[in-house]
């Protein structure tokens, strides 16, 4: 196993949707917001790949069956451990998977772990743009979260919830 006192670098999401359209998310433990399974690539995992299939299996106990890219980039966001080769960040590659079993949930990872509607998912990400814009508390944020700011994009990129330039942005500042 890895040194996992520093950060790696590399972060891999994971994007599941069911046939109703709806997108599996839960509250992080960590209170940095709503977001779907997601960890370090190498920490413990040789590729972006094998790192989704487990981080799913980890988070939330399901069977990834398929894996999609859909987007990457670099992400200034926070990171519980010391900066790595990378410095502040993460180099994310993020996926939608097809997956298969029952939903059992790491109590480490997720709390309120749900399946969300487009209409449930653009309420959530509305409510972190107000977190970015500082017209609410961490303490009110903890109590409810919005969409973890890092996710508001790759759900964007997905195509599951819809933001102008200029709020994104907004919410980009906050990472």
């Amino acid at each position: 196993m890895a040194d996992t006192t520093q950060c790696d670098g590399y972060s891999v999401g994971v994007v599941i949707t069911d046939d109703q359209g709806r997108t599996l998310i839960g509250d992080r433990t960590d209170d940095t917001g709503a977001a779907g399974p997601a960890g370090h690539v190498y920490d413990e995992h040789s590729s972006f790949r094998s790192a989704a299939r487990a981080e799913v299996a980890e988070e939330v106990g399901l069977t990834v069956t398929a894996l999609t890219e859909y987007a990457s980039g670099f992400r200034a966001n926070r990171c519980c451990r010391e900066p790595g080769p990378l410095g502040h960040g993460h180099q994310w590659l993020v996926f939608r998977a097809t997956v298969t079993g029952r939903l059992k949930v790491d109590p480490g990872s997720f709390r309120n772990v749900r399946w969300a509607t487009r209409a449930e998912l653009e309420l959530l990400a509305a409510r972190t743009l107000t977190y970015a814009r500082g017209e609410i508390t961490a303490d009110d944020w903890r109590d409810l979260p919005g969409i973890e700011p890092v996710w508001v994009l790759w759900l964007v990129k997905a195509h599951l919830i819809a933001m102008s330039r200029t709020d994104l942005e907004t919410i980009e500042n906050t990472l």
